[in-house]
């Protein structure tokens, strides 16, 4: 006890000057709106290199099931690739469809990976290690090789946050592929494996194995 006493004693000065530092950045960042966006923004660079770091490692010590992923991926590609061929050759007799095929994109994909991530809580988050600089903007939607994963909420330079469908927050329109009714998937935060989807119309014909 003596010894922590003589400590603070000793430095007593420069503990004083670091609390008051403390206090006077906190009334800043409290009162100002560009502060308080200018440390989100750093401090969310700062997070973000610290797991993009510790993803790097764990990614590395799960490549094979990384690999399986790229490769099923690039199965379902190809399927959609051949079936819009197909869908081109069935078109192209008709005229009206005759420019379909130069027809500019109507998306952009930006490849990014998950360095964070959360499972087991009703408001779960993911972390992206793509920002601003690589084009990355909020409100874009996020896929993956399943499908739809959720939402991008804030935007840093070279870090995103999204809102995953798998979040109590999270809610989304989504579109029968058989019957073309409208629904609202919404999670109800008891098993990440499965979502609900509310308000479909009572006489839409739906059954097990249906695309959404």
């Amino acid at each position: 006890m003596k010894n922590l006493l003589d400590l603070l004693f000793r430095y007593y000065g420069f503990m004083l000057f670091v609390l008051l530092q403390a206090i006077a950045i906190s009334l800043v960042v409290s009162y100002n709106k560009y502060q308080q966006s200018k440390l989100v923004a750093s401090s969310s660079d700062l997070v973000g290199s610290f797991l993009s770091y510790k993803s790097d490692v764990t990614k590395y010590l799960a490549l094979d099931e990384v690999n399986e992923q790229l490769a099923n991926e690039n199965a379902r590609l190809r399927e959609s690739n051949r079936e819009y061929q197909m869908l081109i050759t069935s078109l192209s007799q008709d005229s009206s469809f005759a420019e379909l095929k130069d027809l500019p994109t109507n998306y952009l994909y930006i490849q990014a990976k998950v360095i964070n991530s959360s499972l087991n809580r009703p408001t779960n988050t993911l972390t992206l290690n793509k920002g601003s600089v690589h084009g990355v903007e909020k409100d874009m939607a996020v896929i993956g090789p399943n499908g739809l994963i959720g939402i991008v909420t804030n935007v840093s330079d070279h870090f995103s946050s999204v809102l995953p469908s798998i979040n109590m927050l999270f809610t989304a329109s989504v579109k029968m592929a058989n019957t073309q009714h409208f629904g609202l998937l919404k999670w109800n935060a008891k098993n990440w494996r499965y979502s609900q989807i509310n308000d479909i119309a009572k006489h839409a014909n739906i059954n097990i194995g249906d695309t959404i």
